[in-house]
C-alpha cells in the first residue's frame, strides 16, 4: 500500500503497471507488441518515450515475423537487419540477462535508476597485518507512472 491505498482501490490504478501472462507458450506476435502498446499509450504514455527489453530469444521470434514481411527487391547484397530493429517507431532491445520468457514495455522518461548510496568503502575488520574491504553502492528503481509499462510473460523459450 501507498499512502493507505493499495493499487487495486479507487482511482489507484495508476500504482501499478500492466502484467499478461501468455497461457500455452506462443512466439511473441506483432499484435502483442501492439496491444503493449496501446495499453501504454492510452494510460498516458508518449509513444516516443517507449521502448521494449526482451531476451535475445524473444528478439529471434519477433525478427522472424519482421522478416516474412519483407518480401522486397533488396538494395544492397546484405542479409538480415541493420541498425536496431523497431516496431511502429518503437526500438527493440535485448538483453542477455532478461528472462527468456519475457517482453517488456518500458517508459524511459518516467522509469529510471536513482543512486540511494553512492559508492561507498566499507571496511572489514582486521584479521592480522592487513586491511580488508569492499565497496558498496545501492540503486533505487524509481517509475514514476508504473501503468506506463507493460510486462507480456509465458513465450515459448525454445
Amino acid at each position: 500500500s501507498l499512502y493507505g491505498h493499495t493499487r487495486t482501490s479507487g482511482n489507484f490504478t495508476t500504482l501499478q503497471g500492466t502484467i499478461t501472462a501468455q497461457t500455452g507458450s506462443p512466439s511473441p506476435s506483432l499484435e502483442n507488441l501492439r496491444t503493449m502498446w496501446r495499453v501504454s499509450v492510452v494510460n498516458g504514455a508518449n509513444q516516443g518515450d517507449l521502448f521494449y527489453v526482451t531476451s535475445y530469444t524473444q528478439l529471434q521470434w519477433i525478427l522472424g515475423a519482421m522478416q516474412t514481411f519483407q518480401r522486397t527487391t533488396p538494395t544492397s547484397a546484405r542479409l538480415g537487419f541493420e541498425g536496431l530493429p523497431e516496431l511502429d517507431g518503437i526500438p527493440i532491445l535485448a538483453d542477455a540477462d532478461c528472462d527468456a520468457g519475457y517482453i517488456y514495455l518500458l517508459d524511459g522518461v518516467n522509469t529510471f535508476l536513482a543512486i540511494q548510496l553512492p559508492p561507498t568503502m566499507q571496511e572489514i575488520p582486521a584479521l592480522g597485518d592487513y586491511r580488508k574491504a569492499f565497496i558498496k553502492i545501492y540503486y533505487n528503481l524509481v517509475v514514476k507512472q508504473p501503468n506506463h509499462n507493460y510486462l507480456m510473460t509465458g513465450f515459448a523459450t525454445s
